[in-house]
């Protein structure tokens, strides 16, 4: 069985493994054991279905919730008002020990505004961003008319502002051209600013030239950044068609805005970046280490890590390439990562790479994560398959499919990672824990009890957070585990940093969150701490916070050394200070 705390108190040199959301102050529940037993990582309550909570009503269902930065929290659910039998939609943010609060609540008027969401159905494509800032799609009504439209809040003391709206004449087009659908997921990036894709109808729109890219900076109107099919004069007027990232969602934006995407007449694929558009790699240029190697196509979803650094996977052609060596991830900055032929690190001599999923960076020396097919001696279906990271220059083994996985019954394997690359959820966060939901295989496994949940950290190795088929207790009551849910894209890329404009769960204190759904019909999003958090205010490190911290942040901090990045998005700014000022004062 699973325990679940709800409550508990803080103990001075005990690692905290969940926290009550709902609880008064910040109640920290202790793990059962410490982090290097053999025991699964201990889990805690956020939201269970069927309870109510303050300003939300009583939880139905959970649709989707997504971290962001060090501490905030975002949730979109269906929920009963509380004394009625009114379901509606609610989307709720908040900081991690607190309460969370609900920003938009269907059949309410929308903050600063006079619409009024429907009751049910009424939002979709929520994303958030750093502190709290959040988007949204939804159905809504004013005087009388009824519409569709793009919503964004950039932080707490901002109304709601629509940014754009079906039907609307689409800005930078020629007259008459008009939005006709939000068609990718809404990114905010970690200043808040906002980026979307949306479909186009009008005179002379074909599926050639039928989407665009807008951005919406903080209290500003949307503003074009480039269509479909027009010429883009910073590639030599040539033109680009969306296809794999932009066709479903504007991932890798942020300030980069790194993307794939076809370009010129007939279309080529290319890997672009920045503002204004650089074509970095397209099909026939030459592989860095190799000039007599070329791209032939890339994989969706470039990933960008600290700085201007991003990393991509591509496939070659050329002299001396086969199916045996033609997959290479490279760095923006020309490096080759890892190409298919080479020896697989930490497996037997022989055992080479043959594929690669889209690579992650992650920590401020942008060290890279990515899972491979392996080719060889004594690979079958079991074991064809690893997750590797590291720097780039040491890279090394997390773990390989067909392993034993831990704390589960002897036999019960780690399943392969699929053959679609970017399909099976994996989480990073800048100190390089991992949170990777898997396949199992073995005897004893299931159709009810195949899928979980694991943990990796360097400290502690792969830990199991929850697995299908576990009993569990929920507000006071044993269930069982039917599903587990983490957010995912089918068809798209599923892996992410926290950077790159796709929803993660792990924040870069180790704080895991997920939900499951049990045989019961209960629901309920969970949290893990799948490793020790760090504490903020010891700035040097030496275990005590005094004022030789304070010093040392202050001049890491006018220096511009990134160890000042409290928040560890990128930036140092403002948020940075308050930050360690807030964790100072409060001696962690």
């Amino acid at each position: 069985m699973v325990s679940v705390n709800r409550y508990g108190t803080r103990a001075a040199g005990v690692v905290s493994a969940a926290t009550a959301l709902w609880a008064t102050g910040d109640a920290i529940a202790q793990p059962l054991a410490s982090f290097g037993s053999p025991l699964r990582v201990e889990i805690g309550e956020v939201l269970v279905s069927g309870l109510e909570y303050p300003g939300i009503g009583t939880v139905r269902s959970l649709n989707t919730f997504e971290v962001s930065d060090a501490c905030w929290l975002g949730v979109h659910l269906v929920a009963r008002e509380s004394g009625t039998d009114n379901a509606r939609e609610v989307i709720a943010t908040g900081l991690h020990r607190f309460p969370l609060v609900p920003l938009a609540v269907g059949g309410r008027t929308l903050p600063g505004t006079t619409m009024t969401p429907p009751p049910l159905q009424a939002f979709s494509q929520f994303r958030m961003a750093r502190r709290g800032a959040i988007a949204f799609v939804s159905n809504f009504t004013q005087t009388g008319s009824t519409g569709t439209g793009l919503f964004t809040l950039p932080g707490s003391s901002n109304p709601v502002r629509l940014v754009a709206r079906n039907f609307d004449q689409a800005p930078g087009l020629p007259q008459g051209v008009t939005y006709l659908g939000l068609a990718g997921s809404p990114v905010l990036d970690p200043a808040g600013i906002l980026h979307f894709t949306a479909a186009l109808s009008g005179p002379n729109i074909t599926t050639s030239n039928d989407r665009a890219v807008y951005v919406a900076p903080v209290a500003s109107s949307a503003q074009l950044l480039f269509s479909e099919g027009a010429p883009i004069s910073s590639l030599g007027n040539r033109p680009i068609g969306f296809f794999n990232d932009l066709n479903s969602t504007p991932t890798s934006f942020g300030p980069l805005r790194v993307f794939t995407a076809s370009l010129g007449t007939p279309g080529v694929p290319a890997v672009l970046a920045g503002m204004p558009l650089t074509a970095i790699a397209t099909r026939e240029g030459s592989l860095p280490t190799d000039p007599s190697v070329r791209y032939s196509e890339f994989l969706p979803g470039p990933s960008i890590g600290r700085g201007a650094e991003f990393a991509f996977t591509a496939t070659l052609m050329g002299n001396r390439v086969d199916s045996t060596n033609n997959w290479a991830i490279v760095t923006s900055s020309q490096r080759v990562v890892a190409r298919a032929g080479q020896q697989a690190p930490g497996l037997p001599q022989g055992t080479n790479y043959l594929r690669f999923s889209t690579p992650l960076l992650y920590s401020s020396s942008n060290h890279v994560l990515f899972h491979a097919s392996l080719q060889g001696p004594n690979i079958g279906d079991l074991n064809r398959s690893a997750l590797f990271a590291g720097p780039a220059d040491a890279i090394g083994l997390i773990v390989r499919s067909g392993t034993q996985a831990p704390s589960c019954p002897q036999g019960v394997l780690i399943g392969t990672f699929s053959d679609q690359f970017n399909s099976d959820p994996i989480y990073i966060n800048p100190r390089g824990d991992i949170v990777l939901r898997t396949q199992l295989r073995g005897p004893s496994v299931t159709p009810s009890n195949d899928f979980a949940l694991f943990a990796y950290s360097a400290a502690h190795g792969l830990q199991l957070i929850a697995r299908e088929g576990d009993s569990i207790r929920l507000a006071g009551e044993t269930r069982t585990i039917q599903t587990l849910i983490v957010p995912e894209r089918v068809g798209s890329v599923s892996q992410t940093n926290g950077l790159d404009g796709r929803r993660t769960i792990l924040n870069p204190h180790g704080e895991c969150f997920f939900a499951v759904r049990c045989t019961d019909g209960t629901e309920a999003l969970l949290k893990a701490q799948v490793n020790e958090p760090p504490c903020p205010a010891d700035f040097n490190g030496d275990r005590f916070v005094d004022c030789f911290d304070y010093d040392a942040f202050v001049f890491a901090f006018e220096a511009g050394d990134p160890a000042a990045d409290q928040d560890e998005d990128g930036f140092i700014d403002g948020f940075d200070y308050e930050a360690f000022v807030a964790a100072f004062e409060s001696d962690c």
